[in-house]
């Protein structure tokens, strides 16, 4: 693919109106008068999605080094930086992919997308004809019943399918196990006080694929609070980030939920975008008390990540996903599935009671 088309071919200004005030019911007017930018733009998403996926799981590990092909080249080829710079610079990119795959165009997409990825259609909400463009399948909904719910009131749950990373005993500068990148809570939730309350404690690192299910679920019984938007870049998520040095918890858009659990203190749930995602929304309704399992939000066209925050000594994450963790390694895991229990609320339930004495 000739890269220099991307600065030869450009878009008109309608299409620059239309991503940043127009309706998608607009898209189509002014497609065919830039079919061939938005061709490009589609080919370049063709170009690195189509090795994003390309990683071996097995046995429910899923390895950071065995990154796409497609992806590697984007972020370490030199003749790739401009294309890079481009996608993860502003939100254009992600706003025009956002409305084509809200468009009719992207239909026939659907059926390409469910068996180049071996997408298990049973579990799937609604039949797939009823799915008019590629986006309404993207964040589509799932059987009830198809994500068992643990039912043990001191479970943790992931939030998403994805692939798990736990980063324990926080600090300002946490080295993550990916090529010595670190992790800094400050910088994550631009806010000191709101970070140093999670000193010594433990996140959990979810990253969704662009396969998987798109829907983002509450871990725990608790009342969220209003989210607070934190602009930044739009790099990828997948772990070929940090072996370039880039850290995409810190750099990328982000929304921030403060989260006052019932029985894990307060936590946060930080909602990460990442290259081409069309939007992050969220469903629920600030101030009203949630289920575990109940729908937080969804992200529209793209990869992301969701990062648990919680505070020292509340917590305890499932021993196989730390070790997991040390070694750089993933874990696939799916919404619904224990990750955790609640320390605080089991010391609390299994403490010896005191006898009585009468008289």
């Amino acid at each position: 693919m000739n890269i220099c088309c991307f600065f030869v071919v450009l878009p008109s200004s309608d299409l620059v109106q239309l991503v940043l005030n127009g309706t998608d019911s607009d898209f189509m007017g002014v497609f065919m008068k830039n079919y061939l930018f938005l061709s490009i733009v589609v080919v370049v998403a063709a170009f690195f999605y189509s090795g994003v996926l390309c990683q071996k799981r097995s046995g429910g590990i899923t390895s950071s080094k065995k990154t796409g092909a497609s992806l590697s080249r984007l972020y370490k080829k030199r003749y790739a930086k401009p294309v890079k710079s481009l996608l993860t610079s502003t939100s254009v990119p992600s706003k025009l992919s956002g409305k084509w795959a809200k468009s009719s165009v992207s239909r026939p997409f659907i059926s390409r997308f469910i068996k180049a990825y071996n997408i298990n259609v049973d579990e799937i909400e609604k039949p797939i004809r009823s799915y008019r463009t590629f986006n309404d399948f993207f964040i589509r909904k799932l059987k009830p019943g198809a994500r068992p719910i643990a039912k043990d009131p001191t479970a943790i749950v992931s939030p998403a399918d994805g692939n798990l990373l736990v980063v324990p005993n926080l600090h300002p500068d946490t080295p993550l196990s990916i090529k010595a990148t670190t992790f800094s809570v400050e910088k994550m939730v631009q806010d000191s006080n709101l970070a140093q309350m999670f000193e010594g404690g433990v996140a959990v690192i979810v990253r969704i694929a662009p396969d998987d299910y798109h829907r983002v679920h509450f871990p725990i019984d608790g009342i969220p609070g209003v989210p607070r938007v934190i602009t930044g870049r739009y790099e990828t998520v997948n772990p070929i980030a940090h072996e370039v040095g880039i850290q995409p918890l810190t750099t990328n858009v982000r929304h921030v939920i403060e989260f006052n659990s019932d029985k894990a203190s307060k936590m946060a749930i930080v909602l990460v975008g990442a290259l081409l995602v069309g939007a992050i929304v969220e469903t629920y309704q600030p101030g009203v008390r949630q289920r575990k399992s109940n729908e937080m939000g969804y992200y529209e066209y793209g990869g992301s990540t969701i990062v648990l925050l919680f505070q020292k000594d509340t917590v305890v994450i499932d021993s196989r996903f730390i070790e997991a963790s040390k070694i750089g390694e993933e874990t696939s895991v799916k919404m619904g599935q224990v990750i955790g229990h609640v320390i605080t609320y089991q010391q609390e339930q299994h403490a010896p009671r005191r006898r009585r004495r009468f008289g």
